[in-house]
């Protein structure tokens, strides 16, 4: 082997270290470019998914379809005088429509709770916690489900700050646990 053919081993060597060094260049720009799409995929998906949480926040509660048959039942021991928790006035097609994941406007008629703001939060929530119904999460300060179907007997308008109503429904028992066990019993 001669000299001259060594430099041109050499020189090609280098070459195909340059081409290689460039591909890996493409490539490293290529993989930051997909990064960024699938970073800008994966919150305009985010987005969506907010809007929609947003949007179902401000309908009513859903029951499965399982449970539907008990709002009769349901909706007469709660407008019993030993339980009294909505007004006795509440017509049963005003009482459905609130577990049927109505938006607002649909509403008509949001059912006075005559009971205490902390049992109706207690008693949703665990209906929830048991599978029971479907309740959206409080987003923002968009109107919530509760807001849009229940109003306070008192004030005929929607209860204010439930966040503080939903910590302080499970940091002690509270009188009406009774009424809520009833309710809860028909589910079972």
């Amino acid at each position: 082997m001669n000299i001259f053919s060594s430099v041109l081993t050499l020189d090609y060597d280098r070459q195909r270290m340059d081409r290689t060094t460039a591909y890996y260049l493409i490539l490293d720009w290529i993989d930051e470019a997909f990064e960024k799409v699938e970073t800008e995929v994966k919150n305009a998906k985010k987005k969506v998914d907010l809007e929609k949480q947003i949007k179902d926040a401000q309908k009513s509660f859903k029951i499965k379809k399982e449970y539907a048959h008990l709002l009769l039942n349901m909706w007469e021991l709660m407008k019993d005088r030993k339980n009294y928790l909505i007004h006795p006035d509440t017509l049963f097609e005003d009482f459905k429509i609130i577990f049927e994941h109505k938006k607002a406007e649909e509403i008509k008629n949001p059912i006075v709770w005559v009971g205490n703001k902390i049992t109706l939060v207690k008693l949703f929530c665990t209906l929830s916690d048991k599978n029971i119904i479907k309740t959206f999460k409080l987003v923002g300060e968009r109107r919530n489900s509760f807001d849009i179907s229940f109003l306070d007997c008192k004030t005929k308008k929607p209860y204010p700050q439930w966040r503080d109503t939903h910590i302080k429904a499970f940091a002690k028992p509270i009188s009406e646990d009774h009424k809520i066990d009833k309710i809860l019993a028909l589910f079972q």
